[in-house]
């Protein structure tokens, strides 16, 4: 059977060729791994390596609310599909990864595990991981494919379509309607803009990769941004006032990575906002 070493990384690095990065399947099919928490690494730094919000941390680990981390402490960090590279092609490069495995659990088989689980050639998988039969036991460990010392980006998790994916926009939602509950909602249309070198954020607002600039939003609400033209929808936090260097035209501004989502590909494009 393989082993698979602490994902653990270092005072500077959260994941080092000396790695592994071991996934188990929990609650509504969602894949996680344990990251190992190293000395001098936070929970704000480790979100932002792993692609995700600080809320998303909270949701998988209740008790990171409850008391302070400390090393060695196993923080549940979830992993989408697209995170995982599963075949050594193109421009692999074995420096930039760590190798993946899989934690078999009661009701699997090979087949399950390369068709639903991971989307991996059943040939490629019993191979790599020198298997002649297609049985497998509770708690085995398959080697899968790779993930980057360099982390996840968040839009891998935006493009996975599984649950772990959708967290942001679901927990975004929710906190907006709990904010805006009872209150008579203000509306808004007009032109967006984001800056393509991006916002620059400090201190804990750097893990909220979708936030905004609104003149009027009360500093700390959530907004709803709505692109009429692609038809999507995003929810984001104020983080401050437009700076009087735009124009007056300007509705709101934009974080890089939520103008995406929206499906912006102008500088400036026409939004609509909800905001209490």
């Amino acid at each position: 059977m393989m082993t698979a070493a602490p994902n653990t990384g270092d005072s500077t690095r959260y994941l080092t060729l000396r790695d592994s990065v071991t996934i188990y399947i929990v609650e509504n099919d969602v894949k996680v791994f344990d990251h190992v928490l190293a000395r001098k690494q936070t929970l704000y730094s480790l979100a932002r390596f792993y692609g995700i919000a600080l809320e998303e941390l909270y949701k998988y680990n209740p008790g990171l609310k409850i008391k302070p981390t400390e090393v060695g402490q196993h923080i549940r960090v979830p992993i989408p599909n697209p995170a995982i590279r599963r075949y050594r092609k193109g421009d692999f490069k074995p420096w930039k990864f760590v190798p993946t495995f899989y934690k078999v659990r009661q009701g699997d088989d090979l087949k399950k595990i390369a068709d639903n689980h991971f989307r991996i050639n059943l040939d490629t998988l019993m191979q790599r991981n020198h298997l002649s039969a297609k049985q497998v036991s509770i708690g085995q460990l398959l080697l899968i494919g790779y993930v980057s010392v360099e982390g996840i980006p968040d839009s891998l998790r935006k493009s996975d379509g599984n649950a772990a994916g959708s967290v942001r926009h679901v927990m975004a939602m929710n906190k907006f309607k709990d904010e805006v509950q009872g209150k008579k909602l203000k509306e808004q249309r007009g032109p967006a803009f984001w800056p393509k070198k991006g916002l620059q954020p400090k201190g804990e607002e750097l893990i909220h990769e979708f936030f905004v600039l609104h003149r009027l939003a009360t500093i700390g609400s959530t907004v709803e941004v709505t692109n009429p033209v692609t038809g999507s929808m995003a929810y984001a936090k104020v983080i401050g006032k437009i700076p009087n260097i735009y124009g007056n035209d300007i509705v709101i501004i934009l974080s890089v990575p939520l103008a995406k989502q929206l499906g912006a590909v102008d500088e400036r494009f026409f939004v609509k906002i909800r905001y209490q």
